[in-house]
This record gives C-alpha cells, sequence and structure tokens, in this order.
C-alpha cells in the first residue's frame, strides 16, 4: 500500500497515494479500498472537518470506473476533511478537481507537485 499518514511540522496529513496507475483500474480500485480498510478509518475517529487530505492523481487516468470509486469515497468521508490538495489534476484535467470540490464541499486545490500541495495544507489554516 503506498498511502500512509505523514506528519509534516505540527500537522498530520492523510496521504492518498493513487498515482503511477495510468488506466488500471483494477490495481487503482485495490489501492484505494485498502487505504480506506486500513488507514483511512482513523479517519472516522476525528473531529469533524479537521483532517488534512493530500491525493496524489499523478499519472493516474481518470477513467469513469476511477471517477466513481473517487465520488462514493469523498461523499463518505467530507464531514471529516477541512481540505484537500491534489496533485496531478491541473490544466485540462482541472475538469475532474472541480467536480470533486463540489462533491466535497470543503477546500480542494490542485497543484503540480507534492511539495507545493503540502506546504499549502500546512500553512493556510
Amino acid at each position: 500500500m503506498k498511502s500512509r499518514w505523514v506528519q509534516k511540522q505540527d500537522q498530520r496529513i492523510l496521504f492518498i497515494d493513487l498515482s503511477n496507475f495510468g488506466k488500471n483500474h483494477r490495481e487503482f480500485e485495490e489501492e484505494l479500498n485498502q487505504t480506506v480498510s486500513t488507514i483511512g478509518q482513523e479517519m472516522y475517529q476525528q473531529p469533524q472537518h479537521s483532517v488534512l487530505v493530500l491525493v496524489d492523481l499523478t499519472n493516474t487516468s481518470m477513467t469513469s470506473e476511477a471517477n466513481h470509486l473517487l465520488s462514493e469515497r469523498i461523499t463518505d468521508t467530507k464531514k471529516f476533511v477541512r481540505k484537500t490538495a491534489v496533485v496531478g489534476m491541473t490544466g485540462i484535467r482541472g475538469v475532474f478537481l472541480d467536480y470533486f470540490a463540489r462533491l466535497a464541499g470543503s477546500e480542494t486545490v490542485g497543484f503540480d507537485n507534492v511539495d507545493a500541495a503540502e506546504k499549502w495544507l500546512i500553512e493556510s489554516k
């Protein structure tokens, strides 16, 4: 499993690493399900609107299956998330980012790299 909780300065970030799956829907789904069933469970123990989330979708195609799976997870967890940084959804893929941001109902911003995303999450409160 690539996803994990990371500590940056005094902030914990749930880093959901869904990068480099290309169009491999099966492996994408396995990673997402494993993340939710293991480290993601801790999210449900946190106060509402408190969790910082970083999602890396670099080099992963947003197939209809991937879109559906992410939409379900966003709906399930949105009350726990304070804000979300998404890597790999800039340019034309920003259309998906706008859609996910509306679903999440919390601040969601796209970035070109993980470092910039982490910086935004820990610096803007």
